[in-house]
C-alpha cells in the first residue's frame, strides 16, 4: 500500500511536521493544542500571503460555527509558542480589522515523515466543552527522546487517542466545573468584542466588563482590576495574553457579544496568562435588554471556577441584586461607561443616566452610588461647594438604601474631610468602603490623600502603593503616589514614579509638573523654572502650572516676574474657581502673608473644598510658623 505523506515545513529554528502534527524547535517538542497546531500549518502554508479571518477561520474550523476571539486567542497561543514579542512581527502579522499573515521565509524541506520523536505526556489536561466555540486543548509536555522509530510514535499515538476517547465517553453527558491552581489570585475583565465589528456598541462592551467586575468584587480573596484599568484593552484586535501580562494579573476574561434583533448572545472564557490555557467558557442567550440575566449566568460559575470553596457570604453577596429593573440596571452601566471616561464633558452625561435609572428604579443603590462619584468628579475638577452637598444627599441615600456598597461611603469620606472637616468621621467611611471592597482602588487612593491631610505622610504612602498594586496602570494613581512621596520628601523616588507614570502617558503635564516641583525641594530651581515654562509653551496656562511658576520665580529672586503671575492669578479668580492653595503658594513666596491668610480665612468660610490642599505642601513650610496658621488648623479642628 503507498502511503502519502504531508511534508515538513522549516521556518527560523523551527521544525512543522505535518504528518506526524508535531512544532519542534532544536529538536525538542513545542506542546499545542489541536486547532492552534491547525492554525499554524495554514498560515505556513500560506506563508506571505494575507488570509481574511473569515478564509483562515474556515480552514482551521470547517464544519463548525465559531467566533472571532477563538481565533485571536489561537495567534496569541501561537505567538507565545514561537517567542515572538507582543508587538512584534516575526512571524505572525496582524492586518488591523482584516486577519493575518505569516512573514517569516518558509522552506518545504521533506515529503517524507520525519522520524524523529516520542513525546511523553506526562499529563493530559481534558476540558468538557459546551460547543465548539469555546475550544481550548492545553497539553503538558513531558520528557522527549529523539530518533525513535515511526512505529513506536504511530502505536503510542494510539494509545493516547484511545485513552482520550475513553475519558470522554466517561465524561459524556456531565458538565465538567473547572477549576483552576490555587495560584489565581487577581484577574481582569477586559472589555467585551463585537463578534461582528460593526455590530460595535462601546457602552455596552464596557458595560458588560463594569458588571462582572463589580459582582466579582463581592469575592474578597481576588484582586480585580477596575473598569479604567482595562479599558484601553477595548477592540478588535485586543490580545487577552499581552493585556493580562500588562495588567499583571494571573489570568484574564475575555468575551464577545452578537445583537441579533431583541436578542443578544455572550460567550465568556476564563485564560491563564502564564500559559494561555483555558479554564472556563461558556455562553448564553438572553433578551438584550436583560443585562441583569446575563451577568448572573456568568458570574456565579466564574467565581467557582476561580475559587471552589465560596463561603456562604460570598455566594449572597454574588446573587445580590441592587435592582431588579433590567432597563434600570442597562442605564446605570451606561451612567458608569460616562463616568469613566473621566472628563468633565462625559460626567455631566453620566447624570442623566444615573438620574433616568432612579426614576425607574427609585430604591436602587447603586444608581445613587454613581450619582455621588460623579459629583465627585465634578467637584474636584470644577471646584464647586454646592457639587460636595449633593454628593453628601446621594452617598447618604445610597448608603440608607444598600449599606454594602463601598462607592458611596469612600465618596462621603471624600465630602467629611474637605467641607465638613470631620476628620474622625472621614476615615470611618474611607475603612468603611475598604472593609467592604479591600479591592476598591479609589477607596485606598483618596484615603492616602486623607492620611496626608492629617499629617500621617509614611502611611499615605502606603496606601497610594496599596492602591497601585490594585490598579498599575491608572493615570490618577501613578500620578498620586508620586505626589505622596512628594510630600514625604522622597524627591528621587517622586521623580522616579513620576517617569513611570510618564511612560505610560507620554503627553501628560502633570508628572513632568511633581518633577519640577521635587527639583525645587532639592533646590535645583532653573531645571524647574524651565521645566514649566516649558509645560506653559505646550498648554493653556491653567492656574495650578501658573502658581508653581510664580513661587519658582519669586524664590529665584525674580519677583516682578512673580508678582505678574500673581495678579494674572487674581483676574483668573473674578471670572472662574482658583483654589485658594494656589493663591497661597505665590502670596507665600512673595511674604505677603497678611493677603495668604486673608485668603485662607475667606475659603474657610466659604467651605472652598481646595482649601484643605495647603496642610501637605512643602512649599508652604514658612507660614507654619506663623501664629496664624495655628489658627487656621483650629478652624479646621486640626489643631
Amino acid at each position: 500500500m503507498v502511503q502519502h505523506y504531508k511534508p515538513t515545513y522549516e521556518f527560523g529554528p523551527f521544525l512543522l511536521d505535518a504528518n506526524e502534527r508535531l512544532l519542534l524547535k532544536g529538536g525538542q517538542p513545542i506542546a499545542l493544542a489541536p486547532k492552534a497546531f491547525d492554525t499554524l500549518l495554514v498560515l505556513v502554508q500560506n506563508s506571505g500571503h494575507a488570509l481574511e479571518k473569515d478564509e483562515l477561520m474556515k480552514a482551521v474550523w470547517p464544519d463548525s460555527f465559531v467566533e472571532e476571539v477563538n481565533l485571536a486567542h489561537n495567534i496569541s497561543v501561537l505567538r507565545k509558542a514561537l517567542g515572538q514579542d507582543e508587538g512584534g512581527i516575526r512571524f505572525i502579522e496582524t492586518l488591523p480589522r482584516r486577519g493575518y499573515r505569516f512573514v517569516a521565509a518558509v522552506r518545504q524541506i521533506s515529503g517524507q515523515p520525519s522520524a524523529l520523536l516520542v513525546h511523553e505526556h506526562q499529563s493530559i489536561v481534558i476540558e468538557q466543552e459546551e460547543d465548539v466555540s469555546a475550544t481550548s486543548d492545553v497539553a503538558r509536555p513531558g520528557k522527549s527522546r529523539i530518533d525513535m522509530r515511526v512505529g513506536i510514535v504511530s502505536l503510542l499515538a494510539t494509545i493516547a487517542l484511545l485513552g482520550m476517547v475513553a475519558l470522554y465517553l466517561l465524561n459524556a453527558g456531565t458538565t465538567k466545573e473547572p477549576t483552576v491552581q490555587p495560584e489565581i489570585h487577581s484577574i481582569a475583565v477586559l472589555p467585551f468584542k463585537p463578534l461582528i465589528a460593526d455590530d460595535g456598541d462601546e457602552a455596552l462592551e464596557m458595560g458588560l466588563a463594569d458588571s462582572l467586575i463589580t459582582r466579582l468584587s463581592s469575592v474578597r480573596r481576588l484582586a480585580i482590576r477596575p473598569l479604567g484599568s482595562v479599558r484601553r484593552f477595548a477592540g478588535p484586535e485586543q490580545d487577552s495574553i499581552g493585556a493580562g501580562r500588562e495588567l499583571k494579573v494571573d489570568a484574564v476574561i475575555e468575551g464577545s457579544f452578537h445583537k441579533s434583533g431583541e436578542r443578544i448572545r455572550v460567550t465568556v472564557r476564563l485564560v491563564r496568562v502564564a500559559d494561555g490555557a483555558g479554564l472556563y467558557s461558556d455562553k448564553t442567550d438572553h433578551p438584550s435588554s436583560d443585562l441583569l440575566a446575563v451577568q448572573d449566568r456568568f458570574t456565579e460559575m466564574i467565581a467557582r471556577a476561580l475559587v471552589p470553596a465560596l463561603t456562604g457570604e460570598e455566594r449572597q453577596r454574588l446573587a445580590r441584586h441592587s435592582t431588579d429593573n433590567p432597563k434600570a440596571y442597562e442605564l446605570y452601566l451606561t451612567g458608569r461607561y460616562f463616568w469613566n471616561k473621566r472628563n468633565d464633558e462625559a460626567i455631566k452625561k453620566s447624570f442623566e443616566y444615573f438620574e433616568q435609572a432612579i426614576k425607574l428604579d427609585p430604591n436602587f443603590g447603586l444608581a445613587y452610588a454613581g450619582l455621588a462619584d460623579s459629583h465627585v468628579a465634578l467637584g474636584v475638577s470644577l471646584p464647586s461647594t454646592e457639587e460636595f452637598i449633593k454628593l453628601k444627599e446621594a452617598a447618604e441615600k445610597a448608603i440608607a438604601l444598600d449599606g454594602s456598597i463601598a462607592e458611596p461611603h469612600a465618596a462621603l469620606g471624600v465630602y467629611l474631610d474637605r467641607i465638613d472637616f470631620d476628620w474622625q468621621a472621614a476615615e470611618r467611611e474611607f475603612k468603611r468602603a475598604i472593609e467592604l471592597d479591600p479591592n476598591y482602588a479609589t477607596a485606598h487612593q483618596w484615603y492616602a490623600i486623607y492620611l496626608e491631610f492629617v499629617g500621617r505622610l509614611e502611611d499615605a504612602v502606603a496606601e497610594d502603593k496599596r492602591a497601585l498594586e490594585l490598579d498599575p496602570t491608572s493615570l490618577v494613581i501613578n500620578t498620586s503616589l508620586a505626589e505622596r512621596l512628594l510630600h514625604a520628601a522622597r524627591n528621587d523616588e517622586a521623580i522616579e514614579q513620576s517617569m513611570k507614570t510618564l511612560e505610560l502617558y507620554p503627553d501628560s503635564t502633570s508628572p513632568r509638573g511633581l518633577i519640577a516641583q521635587a527639583h525645587i525641594q532639592m533646590g535645583l530651581l532653573e531645571r524647574a523654572i524651565g521645566e514649566y515654562e516649558k509645560i506653559l509653551a505646550q498648554d493653556d496656562p491653567g492656574p495650578a502650572v501658573l502658581a508653581a511658576l510664580g513661587h519658582a520665580y519669586a524664590i529665584a529672586g525674580q519677583k516682578e516676574r512673580a508678582r505678574k503671575i500673581t495678579r494674572q492669578l487674581e483676574a483668573m479668580s473674578k471670572s472662574q474657581h482658583v483654589s485658594v492653595h494656589f493663591l497661597a503658594l505665590v502670596y507665600a513666596s512673595l511674604g505677603e502673608t497678611d493677603k495668604l491668610f486673608g485668603a485662607l480665612f475667606r475659603a474657610i468660610q466659604q467651605k472652598d473644598p481646595t482649601l484643605v490642599a495647603v496642610l501637605p505642601d512643602r512649599r508652604l513650610d514658612p507660614i507654619r510658623k506663623d501664629p496664624r496658621y495655628q489658627e487656621f488648623l483650629r478652624r479646621i479642628r486640626l489643631a
